[in-house]
């Protein structure tokens, strides 16, 4: 969980910083599916905690290329 949490993050972070057009769609829905993958097995298996919730309301925010 908390590999995939560092990952998560350092995903966003690369995609929030390369050009819009470099950007390959299909990478990023695989990266997306695996995360949620992941999310959902520990919210199965894990009691609650303060983590969990983090990557899910995480909207990933790529500014728009048009003015």
């Amino acid at each position: 969980m908390w590999q995939g949490l560092h990952d998560w993050g350092e995903q966003v972070d690369t995609w929030s910083t390369a050009p819009f057009e470099s950007l390959n769609t299909e990478a990023m829905q695989q990266s997306v599916n695996k995360y949620n993958k992941v999310c959902a097995q520990c919210e199965k298996g894990l009691p609650v905690n303060t983590v969990l919730p983090m990557p899910n309301p995480n909207p990933i925010h790529i500014p728009c290329p048009y003015p």
